[in-house]
């Protein structure tokens, strides 16, 4: 019984690190990609919103891995 639920709770780990990391990309390209308007708000807020995918995210995933590696 324990064994399946060590193999549930890696598997949920493992799920949570690579949503963590296509998060982290997300918020990479929204940093990076320039806007196609010219309204310079948007263009801030995308960049607010991909700083914050990458900082939130990337922690996520720094705590995920940190678990999965202690058991």
């Amino acid at each position: 019984m324990k064994n399946s639920e060590n193999k549930r709770n890696k598997s949920i780990l493992l799920f949570g690190i690579s949503s963590s990391i296509l998060f982290v990309i997300l918020g990479i390209y929204l940093y990076t990609t320039k806007a196609e308007t010219i309204d310079s708000s948007y263009s801030n807020f995308r960049n607010i919103i991909g700083i914050a995918c990458i900082v939130f995210f990337g922690i996520t995933g720094l705590i995920s891995i940190k678990k999965l590696i202690r058991k």
